[in-house]
């Protein structure tokens, strides 16, 4: 197990961000079967017109199926995967097949399909902003959750800064919360700088804690987005938030190989010595895991200038993992910065026994050599 292995796992898992907002649609959805008759066949085609756009058919069929009990009787129980005809027209952007359905049927535009969600999460889902802001404008609520969160959340996730701020206009509460967490968490997840920008500026908390572990900065870090980190940080984000496994920020950027969002954490007041509380409470079960935080507090080090202090961890690490060539290009690579290239060059060496085929350590390595060498010919010349 590599430095990077037990706290990318604990973090990425941490974090695991809701990957369900995909497409419920498919070529062939409209699969009901012809052995209920010529009734299932017309509830079958009012639905294709429905999702299609054909406002003429849907009427027809609507008459074909109405038998005294009125067409709005007929369509507002239909479903299709789920969905209703209200839920296919706002999905697919058929504006008049909406306007007959919400108007003249007087369908309930807060219909849920059966994942909780209303036509209004499909025209978000499906970036309809017509559709949207029609259907806000006919009552529906900004503010149902369903199984996929709320039209805020999906909008986020897309970076729809259009319909986000069209939501929150409307009354969507900014850190409305969902399994993943606030439309925040999602949109620093994906990497929606902008959209972070606008839920920031309407005063969404950058430091809102999901699910134990699950924050802003950190689903920003995870999703390497600079950017979001910077939003966050100024908008006051806690950078100093230790995980349920006694990782940091400063720790997940470092196993991420972020060096500018490391530097940007750090220059914002991050706390490399915050770990001596995780080494020293029993949080890692095991010496591989305190070796990989003490490495990664190593590296921290390094990026900070400190050699004195890289050394120490890099040692202490070395002490738990003693045959682990990472820890020997650790402890080299504090030898570097304090300018101690010889002991550099025998640390590096003893890496590359342990792993020859690391680049890294190769790299290193014919570094040390060169400046000692060059070392040496300017203490000779003096």
């Amino acid at each position: 197990m590599d430095a990077s292995s037990s706290t990318t796992s604990t973090l990425s898992g941490s974090m695991a961000v809701n990957s369900s907002f995909c497409s419920y649609r498919s070529p062939d959805r409209f699969s009901l079967s012809w052995c209920g008759g010529a009734d299932a066949e017309r509830e079958a085609m009012l639905m294709r017109a429905a999702f299609e756009g054909n406002l003429l058919l849907l009427k027809e069929m609507a008459r074909g199926l109405d038998k005294g009990r009125g067409a709005a009787a007929v369509v507002a129980p239909l479903r299709e995967e789920g969905a209703g005809a209200l839920h296919l027209a706002a999905a697919e952007g058929k504006m008049d097949v909406c306007r007959y359905l919400v108007e003249e049927l007087r369908l309930d535009v807060n219909v849920l399909n059966d994942l909780g969600e209303t036509p209004l999460f499909h025209a978000v889902l499906y970036g309809r902003t017509d559709i949207t802001r029609y259907l806000l404008d006919h009552g529906a609520n900004p503010t149902i959750i369903g199984h996929r969160g709320s039209p805020l959340h999906i909008a986020s996730v897309k970076g729809d800064c259009e319909t986000v701020q069209l939501l929150l206009l409307r009354g969507t509460n900014v850190d409305i919360a969902s399994v993943p967490g606030a439309p925040l968490h999602l949109a620093a997840a994906y990497g929606k700088d902008s959209t972070v920008k606008i839920l920031l500026e309407h005063h969404a908390n950058p430091s809102m804690v999901a699910n134990a572990d699950n924050t802003p900065l950190g689903m920003a870090i995870w999703a390497k987005s600079l950017e979001c980190v910077k939003l966050l940080i100024k908008a006051g984000a806690d950078v100093n938030f230790i995980f349920s496994s006694g990782a940091t920020y400063v720790t997940m950027a470092a196993v991420y190989g972020l060096t500018d969002i490391m530097n940007c954490l750090l220059e914002a007041g991050a706390n490399p010595n915050i770990l001596d509380g995780a080494l020293g409470t029993g949080t890692s079960s095991d010496d591989d895991d305190v070796a990989d935080l003490l490495a990664n507090r190593s590296l921290c080090w390094l990026h900070l200038e400190d050699g004195e202090n890289a050394l120490t961890d890099a040692n202490a690490s070395r002490v738990l993992r003693p045959c682990w060539p990472k820890a020997c290009y650790w402890q080299g690579s504090a030898l570097m910065l304090l300018k101690d290239y010889g002991r550099a060059c025998q640390l590096f060496a003893e890496g590359l026994k342990m792993d020859p085929t690391d680049v890294e350590i190769q790299n290193a390595l014919r570094e040390a050599l060169d400046l000692s060498k060059k070392a040496c010919h300017s203490e000779q010349e003096q």
